[in-house]
């Protein structure tokens, strides 16, 4: 099978294979590299072949396939139009649905077409989301391992997709929701076969675009179940990751809620799946726009510059934006989501720090909000957090007022966390550390 060296593979890397429609996830599309995440991110070692499910770190050397401009006429029949393409394959097995039909109803649907990709039945067991290994900033934030509470939301097999191939597990799926495993990967096989899918590659934050790939599918299966009749034992295609977003473990959480929230984007940007391109060329460059449902140009980060000042062993590693989804991300490990949902909503700009000594890391994250009433709702929602992980004796965790709209974390290291210290302006701060 051949991949394209496009966002889907430029951006990937190792996440694990969550049926995207089939239990609450699946494959991966668009997504720009990031620094391995949670269990789900961090363990996985497969290769990743979609759009949609399992993934892993592909090469620029992945022979790309030719881009095909999307056709806009759709006819039905069977010749090489929208909605006209040829027979779907299906090896290795059988399925309780007609996989050419729904392929060609997604065509329509997105009003795009793609040679008909091979439909590859596999047996692999359900994903298990116990929660691995989190990796040590986040354990410093007061992260935790564990599957959480998703037995509610389904069981998850995995599923993902490729140019032109498609492999899922059917377990003990209804025939409805094979349907809708297979409408979330057929979406990846267009956006791999779409020139405007292209324009993402300009996207160079992982978390968006993963969003806005694995977004695109779910709301594209989300459309297709509304008119078709199709769901996952009752939930919507969206309310199943919203299902999963709630309930996962800590670990998890960031990643699911790119799903949902991408999901949640085209819903508010969008007429219908047809009218993707208007978000491959124009994303937004934010998670506070991804998650508000705001163009491109709206609400852009307040201007933050953060300093370090160190005399000690401890090295600032790395500096980054972490943004508003990665605040409520930590928020949520023990707030419960209204909570999260007020606090979070003024983020202005963050810089998040790493810093390391010995092999142990702490961190520093600076937070400028919109506001000083914002301002005051985080802080109060991060000391009443960092009281519930001193409980849990998770970790260490202190903020610093550094002005009216901006504040500091320290977390990790309890001698890190009670000497470091931050001072400066709304739009300008130093930190010292010890």
């Amino acid at each position: 099978m051949a991949l394209r060296t496009s966002v889907a593979t430029v951006l990937a890397v190792a996440l694990v294979a969550l049926a995207g429609c089939s239990g609450p996830l699946a494959g991966d599309a668009a997504t720009p590299t990031e620094p391995s995440s949670s269990t789900a991110t961090e363990t996985s070692t497969a290769t990743r072949t979609s759009a949609d499910a399992t993934t892993s770190t592909p090469t620029a050397t992945d022979t790309p396939t030719a881009t095909r401009t999307p056709v806009q006429s759709p006819t039905d029949g069977a010749g090489s139009g929208v909605g006209e393409s040829e027979r779907v394959v299906v090896n290795n097995g059988t399925l309780s649905v007609n996989a050419t039909t729904v392929y060609r109803r997604v065509e329509r649907l997105l009003g795009a077409d793609a040679p008909a990709p091979t439909v590859e039945v596999t047996e692999r067991p359900a994903v298990n989301l116990s929660g691995g290994s989190v990796r040590s900033e986040r354990r410093a934030l007061g992260f935790r391992a564990g599957p959480g509470s998703i037995g509610e939301c389904g069981d998850i097999y995995p599923a993902n997709a490729g140019a032109d191939e498609v492999r899922v597990t059917v377990g003990d799926r209804s025939p409805r929701e094979v349907e809708l495993v297979l409408v979330h990967e057929f979406v990846h096989v267009l956006q791999y076969n779409d020139s405007d899918y292209d324009e993402l590659s300009n996207q160079t934050d992982y978390t968006l675009g993963h969003a806005l790939g694995e977004g695109a599918a779910v709301y594209a299966a989300q459309t297709y179940g509304e008119r078709y009749g199709a769901s996952y034992d009752g939930k919507t295609p969206v309310e199943l990751r919203r299902c999963l977003y709630e309930r996962v473990g800590d670990a998890d959480r960031e990643w699911i809620g790119q799903y949902y929230f991408g999901a949640r984007y085209y819903q508010q940007r969008v007429d219908s799946p047809a009218d993707f391109s208007t978000v491959y060329r124009s994303p937004p460059r934010t998670t506070e726009q991804l998650i508000h449902g705001l163009e491109p140009g709206a609400e852009p980060p307040a201007t933050l510059s953060v300093a370090v000042e160190s005399s000690g062993d401890w090295r600032a590693e790395r500096r980054e934006q972490k943004g508003e989804l990665a605040l409520r991300t930590w928020l949520r490990v023990g707030l419960d989501g209204e909570r999260v949902d007020t606090a979070a909503s003024g983020w202005g700009n963050d810089t998040f720090v790493r810093f390391e000594r010995n092999g142990t890391d702490s961190v520093a994250w600076a937070i400028r909000t919109d506001s000083a009433a914002d301002a005051n709702e985080l802080e109060a929602a991060v000391t009443d957090l960092a009281t519930v992980l001193r409980d849990r004796n998770a970790t260490t965790v202190r903020q610093v007022r550094a002005s009216d709209r901006t504040l500091v974390v320290f977390a990790g290291q309890k001698t890190f966390v009670s000497n470091a210290t931050a001072s400066g302006t709304d739009g300008d701060v130093t930190l010292t550390v010890p």
